[in-house]
């Protein structure tokens, strides 16, 4: 987590780079406002239509000339940049407190330690608490490996729908300072420190939603695994539709977990405790000073950008989007599964171990599968960039 946190700031002075020189796009994120809001009151257009999916906000209205034509490549390639910055710096500097949050959730060093000493006779166990500690064992490497499935995709889309926000944000921030004209509605002033404070959100997985999702995990993982006994030898294959079967079975119960808030009460603080803990404890003396809005977090602002990303993450493109990378991420994991057991049959229990190192691979920076090429993740993207989300938060 102090790798991510080092990392912010230059997290933040990368995405704000691109945004740099974008005064040239003003009049199309003016024109663009306009007609969001139009359109939004009387319904779709007959002489236009929105921005295409998948697309970075172009102008649908005739031919374009040449400075919007620069101003839309300029647009694009501030895009790009945010995705590259999300793969590259973001994802890397969080994966670590994953992993070890995931860790501790789906515990598999303390069983395998307590069977280790047993085995040695420095701490014996009884029949029945040994095949206890290795029902826990399974259960637990189970739900490290399926959990990294799930955990892996939450993660990145997350990062993209802040980075993505705050990228937004601040091209547009860069466009009105640089045209001279008055701020817009819409269109606040972001604080550096507002900036981290919102991006500080992408630990909560780490933090507290990672335990939540893996309690849920283990239930499943406890009944879906009850009947395969630990001395069955088992194929690959077999292994593999075990894991299927727990992320199935997973699928289908979460919904009813994550009932009003969706995918977001795992990313997120709840609205009431967000608020809270970005009201002040007290006065801050810095207030006082010149030019203290850009030194102070504007709670108002960063709940804005909260309250987007929470519309983001809680909807139907989010859960569809998440629902196909984790598919992605699992069809990874049964392939390099396939890899360590080969063609042999294994007994369930020496199987376990391969099983849990998968949830430490997924989550690695160096071995994650990478999802940004997936067709969903792309337009999940380009729609929160697009401020496609924005009709049902106030901006």
């Amino acid at each position: 987590m102090e790798s991510w946190r080092r990392n912010r700031r230059r997290i933040l002075g990368l995405t704000a780079a691109g945004a740099a020189g974008s005064a040239a796009a003003y009049t199309l994120y003016k024109w663009w406002y306009a007609e969001s809001a139009e359109t939004s009151e009387a319904g779709p257009s007959s002489s236009g239509s929105h921005p295409q999916e998948g697309s970075v906000l172009l102008d649908p209205r005739g031919s374009a000339g040449a400075a919007q034509l620069d101003a839309e490549a300029h647009l694009q390639h501030h895009f790009d940049s945010i995705q590259d910055i999300a793969d590259s710096t973001t994802l890397p500097s969080l994966l670590p407190a994953l992993s070890r949050a995931l860790m501790a959730a789906a515990d598999v060093e303390t069983p395998l330690e307590l069977l280790r000493r047993a085995k040695e006779g420095s701490a014996p166990l009884s029949q029945a608490e040994k095949l206890a500690t290795w029902e826990e064992l399974k259960v637990a490497a189970f739900s490290r490996a399926v959990g990294a499935a799930w955990l892996l995709p939450l993660l990145d889309l997350f990062v993209r729908v802040q980075l993505n926000i705050l990228g937004r944000h601040l091209y547009l921030e860069s466009a009105v300072e640089g045209s001279g004209v008055q701020r817009p509605l819409g269109v606040p002033k972001l604080s550096a420190p507002s900036q981290e404070r919102f991006l500080s959100f992408a630990e909560f997985l780490s933090q507290q939603g990672t335990r939540e999702l893996v309690g849920v995990l283990r239930r499943v993982a406890v009944t879906q695994l009850a009947h395969v006994p630990l001395a069955e030898s088992l194929s690959a294959a077999q292994v593999q539709q075990l894991m299927a079967g727990i992320a199935a079975a997973f699928a289908d119960q979460i919904p009813a977990a994550i009932a009003g808030r969706g995918w977001a009460q795992f990313l997120l603080p709840d609205p009431k405790s967000l608020q809270e803990s970005l009201t002040p404890r007290a006065p801050d003396d810095r207030a006082v000073l010149l030019g203290a809005e850009a030194m102070l977090v504007d709670g108002h602002v960063v709940e804005q950008l909260a309250a987007e990303a929470e519309a983001v993450a809680s909807g139907d493109e989010f859960a569809a989007a998440l629902q196909v990378c984790s598919k992605e991420v699992l069809k990874v994991a049964s392939h390099r599964l396939g890899s360590s057991m080969g063609d042999r049959e294994l007994p369930l229990a020496k199987a376990v171990p391969l099983v849990a190192t998968l949830g430490g691979d997924l989550l690695s920076p160096a071995l994650r599968p990478p999802l940004a090429r997936l067709e969903p993740v792309r337009s999940l993207s380009s729609r929160v960039y697009g401020c496609c989300f924005c009709a049902d938060t106030p901006l």
